[in-house]
């Protein structure tokens, strides 16, 4: 049975390289600049953790600190892309720290949604139902575990003993407020709405390859198609992509209704839907833009669900999903150890220039 299993493992880890290789092959007019650069501080529109200590205040906007060698943080395009990332507050301490320690270094801008107003540690963690309407946060079944959440706050008990109860089923709400707020909070230079919950792991070298080929001037949304009836939508936990021109569409006619009763529109939609994101998909076909398929370079599998097909090969993997807080930093370790083993080889492929 160990040699079984060493030998999936050996095939998986293959497959990965290869994947790899195609995406650097696939992309390779773009890449992270191969020499050490000064982290660039996050705009103060975004959940950056506060410190008073000046010797902190570098290690503070960046949410952690950077090794020399480490300059993801100043890659091409990544000023440009703000992730957004959707979580519960009954797992928040089980997943939300292993991305502080890997994505999130490499992020200017990011903001952190869950069911609860919270502050972990620093990191302020935004409630994603705060502008949803009272009649439906006080007395909608689908809101129980919501009110339940805000009793044990208040009495100091362990809101993680609630997990596993509804959560489904108010996570749906999330994703409209959430996208409002996300608009709202951006900076100016945020071209990339980067939608990811805390069962997604992201390539971001992947990411901004795959973004900088577009114009985030266009109406673009971007994911893992799924169909429910007629509506054809970006799967939320293989993550999903708005472009600034997209989300202009919906704010701007939000903001020509009233925020308020475009909210209770799509309110009462989400209470008859099953699905967050098909929600969401709605929302954007009003403003007429559409999906597009990105799947599967945005899916829903792990690296060891995953069919290694033709359907697959030579299509630069940017997120997986279902994947364990130890997978998401193993992931992440091994991506950034081939990339910095392989710099040179990067260039050969892309530009024939350095070896």
């Amino acid at each position: 049975m160990a040699t079984s299993s060493a030998g999936v493992f050996n095939a998986s880890k293959l497959a990965i390289i290869f994947a790899l290789l195609c995406s650097l092959y696939l992309f390779r007019d773009i890449w992270l600049p191969s020499s050490p650069t000064t982290p660039v501080h996050a705009t103060s529109t975004t959940s950056t953790p506060q410190s008073s200590a000046p010797l902190e205040t570098e290690a503070a906007h960046n949410h952690t600190l950077i090794p020399q060698h480490v300059d993801c943080l100043n890659a091409p395009g990544a000023d440009r892309v703000m992730i957004v990332l959707k979580t519960g507050a009954s797992e928040i301490y089980e997943k939300l720290p292993t991305h502080l320690i890997t994505l999130f270094r490499c992020t200017q801008h990011y903001l952190i949604f869950s069911d609860l107003p919270q502050t972990y540690s620093d990191y302020q963690i935004h409630d994603a139902l705060d502008t949803v309407s009272p009649k439906y946060k006080d007395d909608h079944e689908d809101f129980e575990m919501y009110r339940k959440l805000q009793k044990y706050q208040r009495e100091g008990q362990n809101v993680a003993k609630l997990k596993g109860e509804k959560g489904w089923s108010l996570d749906k709400w999330k994703f409209l407020p959430m996208m409002h707020e996300s608009y709202r909070l951006a900076s100016p230079d945020v071209d990339w709405f980067v939608y990811i919950e805390a069962d997604t792991s992201l390539s971001w070298t992947n990411l901004l390859q795959f973004l900088g080929r577009m114009d985030p001037r266009k109406p673009l949304y971007l994911g893992a198609q799924n169909v429910i009836g007629p509506t054809t939508f970006a799967h939320g936990g293989s993550g999903f992509i708005i472009s600034r021109g997209a989300a202009k569409r919906i704010e701007d006619r939000r903001r020509k209704m009233g925020a308020r009763a475009y909210d209770d529109r799509w309110e009462l939609s989400t209470s008859l839907s099953c699905c967050g994101d098909e929600v969401v998909a709605r929302a954007l076909v009003e403003v007429d833009v559409d999906l597009t398929p990105s799947w599967p370079r945005l899916q829903g599998e792990t690296v060891d669900t995953l069919d290694w097909t033709e359907k697959h090969w030579c299509t630069p993997a940017i997120t997986w999903h279902h994947v364990s807080p130890s997978q998401v930093d193993s992931m992440w370790r091994f991506q950034n150890e081939w990339v910095k083993e392989n710099v040179s080889l990067i260039w050969h492929l892309g530009t024939n220039e350095i070896l």
